[in-house]
């Protein structure tokens, strides 16, 4: 758990430095690290964002669709959807 929040953490980091490329690495890693799954919801919902901002609709869709699974009444993923539907 510890090691998913510090891969959590530096996504953070590097998603205010707009290093999207190394956000998306870093909540890969947080959300795989725990049973080899990325499991979360809210790490589906950043990811999406990081993959919009570059450029890669397909990839934001379908994280946003996982955030939807895990996190069905969740505004901010059904906001999400709209996006990279747009893009």
């Amino acid at each position: 758990m510890q090691e998913r929040q510090r891969f959590k953490k530096h996504g953070n980091v590097a998603f205010r430095a707009k290093d999207f490329t190394a956000a998306i690495d870093s909540y890969t890693e947080a959300g795989t690290f725990h049973s080899g799954t990325f499991q979360s919801g809210a790490l589906f919902a950043t990811r999406c964002i990081c993959y919009l901002m570059s450029d890669m609709a397909q990839e934001a869709l379908g994280d946003v669709m996982q955030s939807l699974v895990h996190l069905p009444e969740w505004p901010t993923a059904f906001i999400s959807k709209w996006v990279p539907l747009r893009a």
